[in-house]
C-alpha cells in the first residue's frame, strides 16, 4: 500500500479486462512496447485510479485504455490521497461513455489523443479540482472538454460533433462551469461551439466553427463580432458576461456565404468550408474568395468541400451554383412500331425510361444506341452527358407451328417435322418388303388427299397431329387365292377390289376374313358370294370404316346364299 512497484514490459499486451488500483503506485516501464488495457463490460472503466493511486511511464511504447458504453476509458479520483495518472490516449466506445476522467483534484495527464465515439458522450470530464492536459487532439459526441470547478489544458484541436437518436446536433465544444479551459488549437462543433456557465475563463488559441459562437448560461448565443472593449488578454479577443470570460486568439474572420465554415482563424490554420445544398435545378460549381487563398489537402475550388490556409487578413468565401445542364434525348422507330422516352431531356446521371409499343404482328426485339454512349438496361438508361439518340428495333412474331409424327413408316418415310397452320402437308410412307401399303389414319381426323396412296398429303391443322401409315402383308410366295374375277384369281379380296373395274364381279372361292378396309371409288362392283361368308374387320388396323363406297360407287351383292359382315 502505499509503494511505488515497476512493471517491465517485455512484449506487446493486450489486457482485455479493466485494472483498478486503490492506493497503489505502479511505473509502467514499457520498454518500447504496448499496452492496450480494454474494458468490454459496460460501466466499468479501463483503468481505475483512487485515493492516492498513480500511474507512471517511462521509455518508450504506449498505454492506450479504452472503455465501454457508459463508461470511462480512464478515472482518476483523489479521495484522502493525491492521485496522479499518465496514460498515451484515452477512449470510450458506446453510449455515454467518458474517455478520460478526473475528480476530487487528481491529476491527469493524456500524451495523445482522447476518442469518445457515442451519443452523449464525453471526450475529457474534469470536475471538483482536478487538472486534466491533453497533449493531442479531443474528439466526442456531445462535449468535446466538460470543466466543472477544475482546469483543463488540450494543447491541439477540439472537436464535438455528435446527434442524438432523431439526428439533432449535440455537440457542444467546449463547456466550462466554474473552471479554467485552455485550448491551444481550433474548436469545432456541431450546436455550441464554448458554453460558458456560472463563473470561469476559457482561452482558445485558433478559431471556433460552430452554429452557435458562444452562449452563457441560457443567454442568447454570442456571435463572433459580439466581442467587448477594450480587451482583458492582449492579442485576444473579449467575450464576457458577468464573471465568465472567454478569449479567443485575435485572428481574421472567415464569411462564408452558402455554406458552413464561417468563425476566426488564425494566420496558417487550415479552414475547412462546405457548400450548402445547391437551388433546385443546379449544382455547385466553385468557390470564390476574396482575397484569393492557397487550397490544401488535395482540394480546389471546385471541391464542394475545400480546404484553406488562412492569410493574414480577413477571408470571404461563396459558393457559386450553375444550372444542371440538360442533354436531349431522341427515340427513333425502324417503322414497325412506335417508341417514346420517359424524358425528351434530362441531366447527367438521370435515369430515362423507354417505352416501345410494336404494330400488330410485330414484337420488340431491341434497343439500338445510335449516339449518347449510353447504355441501355431493362429498358432505361443512365444520362451522360451528352445528347442521346436511340432506336427502337421491331420484328415480325413467327406464325406458331405445330408437329406432325408418323408412326409405321419405313425406309424413305418422309412428312415429319413442323408445319404452320395450312401449310401443305406432303406424306410418304417408305418402302417395306413383303408388305403393301394399304392407307393412312389419323385419330384427328384428317382429311388425305388420296388416303390409299403412300405418297399423299393433306392441310395442316392448328395442333400437333400423328398419322398412321398401314400396311397389308403380301408375301413372295402368293397364299391361296380367295377370289377371282373373271379368270383371275386373288390372293386377298382387297387385291381384286383395286384390280376390280366398273361393271365387273368379284367371285367368292371360299370363306374371306379380311382385316384391310374395303374402297369403292367410282366403280360398281358386285360381289359373287358363291354360298360363302365374307367378313371385312377393320379395327386392327385403326381404320374407323371398313367399307367405303363414295365419289358414284357402287357395291351390290349377286342372288345367292353366303353373306358379306362389315364391322369397323
Amino acid at each position: 500500500m502505499g509503494e511505488t512497484k515497476t512493471i517491465c514490459l517485455l512484449k506487446n499486451i493486450n489486457h482485455n479486462q479493466g485494472i483498478a488500483l486503490d492506493n497503489k503506485k505502479i511505473t509502467f516501464a514499457l520498454n518500447g512496447y504496448t499496452l492496450n488495457v480494454v474494458s468490454s463490460i459496460e460501466g466499468v472503466a479501463a483503468l481505475n485510479v483512487y485515493n492516492g493511486g498513480s500511474v507512471f511511464l517511462t521509455g518508450e511504447g504506449a498505454l492506450h485504455v479504452t472503455g465501454p458504453a457508459r463508461g470511462y476509458g480512464v478515472t482518476v479520483a483523489s479521495n484522502t490521497f493525491l492521485s496522479q495518472v499518465t496514460v498515451t490516449s484515452a477512449t470510450a466506445q458506446g453510449v455515454e461513455g467518458k474517455a478520460a476522467h478526473a475528480y476530487n483534484k487528481a491529476n491527469l495527464t493524456v500524451l495523445e489523443d482522447v476518442t469518445a465515439t457515442g451519443i452523449r458522450s464525453f471526450g475529457v470530464h474534469a470536475q471538483e479540482g482536478a487538472v486534466v492536459e491533453v497533449g493531442g487532439n479531443v474528439h466526442a459526441g456531445n462535449q468535446g472538454v466538460c470543466v466543472s470547478s477544475a482546469t483543463v489544458r488540450v494543447s491541439g484541436n477540439v472537436v464535438a460533433d455528435g446527434n442524438d437518436l432523431i439526428d439533432n446536433p449535440e455537440g457542444i465544444g467546449v463547456n466550462v462551469y466554474n473552471g479554467t479551459a485552455e485550448n491551444g488549437g481550433n474548436v469545432t462543433a456541431n450546436r455550441v461551439g464554448a458554453m460558458m456557465r456560472a463563473s470561469g475563463t476559457m482561452t482558445i488559441d485558433g478559431g471556433v466553427t460552430a452554429p452557435d459562437y458562444i452562449q452563457f448560461n441560457d443567454d442568447d448565443p454570442t456571435t463572433i463580432a459580439g466581442y467587448v472593449l477594450p480587451t482583458t488578454k492582449a492579442g485576444y479577443r473579449t467575450y464576457q458576461t458577468g464573471t465568465n470570460t472567454v478569449w479567443i486568439k485575435d485572428g481574421n474572420t472567415v464569411t462564408v456565404e452558402n455554406g458552413t465554415g464561417s468563425g476566426t482563424y488564425v494566420k496558417d490554420a487550415v479552414v475547412t468550408m462546405a457548400a450548402g445544398a445547391a437551388p433546385g435545378g443546379q449544382r455547385f460549381l466553385e468557390w470564390t474568395t476574396t482575397p484569393s487563398v492557397i487550397f490544401v489537402d488535395s482540394t480546389t475550388k471546385n471541391s464542394s468541400t475545400a480546404k484553406f490556409t488562412m492569410p493574414e487578413q480577413a477571408v470571404v468565401a461563396a459558393a457559386v451554383y450553375e444550372a444542371i445542364p440538360l442533354y436531349s434525348v431522341a427515340v427513333q422507330n425502324d417503322g414497325n412500331g412506335t417508341a417514346s422516352a420517359s424524358a425528351n431531356s434530362a441531366a447527367e446521371g438521370a435515369e430515362v425510361t423507354l417505352t416501345a409499343s410494336p404494330n400488330p404482328g410485330y414484337q420488340w426485339k431491341e434497343w439500338q444506341v445510335i449516339s449518347g454512349g449510353i447504355i441501355v438496361v431493362n429498358n432505361a438508361f443512365y444520362m451522360l452527358a451528352s445528347d442521346a439518340v436511340v432506336k427502337a428495333i421491331f420484328e415480325e412474331i413467327p406464325p406458331a407451328t405445330y408437329t406432325v409424327d408418323i408412326t409405321g413408316g419405313y425406309p424413305g418415310v418422309s412428312g415429319e417435322g413442323s408445319y404452320t397452320p395450312g401449310a401443305i402437308v406432303s406424306l410418304n410412307a417408305g418402302t417395306r418388303s413383303e408388305y403393301t401399303f394399304l392407307c393412312w389414319t389419323s385419330s384427328e381426323g384428317l382429311a388425305f388427299a388420296d388416303v390409299e396412296n403412300g405418297t399423299t398429303t393433306f392441310l395442316m391443322p392448328d395442333h400437333d397431329v400423328t398419322v398412321i401409315a398401314n400396311w397389308s402383308y403380301d408375301p413372295a410366295v402368293p397364299p391361296e387365292s380367295v377370289c377371282r374375277i373373271n379368270e383371275t384369281e386373288y390372293p386377298t379380296l382387297r387385291a381384286a377390289v383395286v384390280a376390280a373395274t366398273s361393271g365387273q364381279t368379284i367371285t367368292v372361292l371360299k370363306d374371306i376374313t379380311s382385316y384391310d378396309p374395303l374402297f369403292f371409288r367410282g366403280k360398281e362392283i358386285v360381289l359373287d358370294l358363291s354360298g360363302y361368308t365374307v367378313t371385312v374387320d377393320s379395327t386392327l388396323v385403326g381404320y374407323s370404316t371398313a367399307i367405303t363406297v363414295s365419289n358414284g360407287g357402287k357395291l351390290s351383292l349377286s342372288q345367292g346364299s353366303g353373306a358379306l359382315h362389315a364391322k369397323g
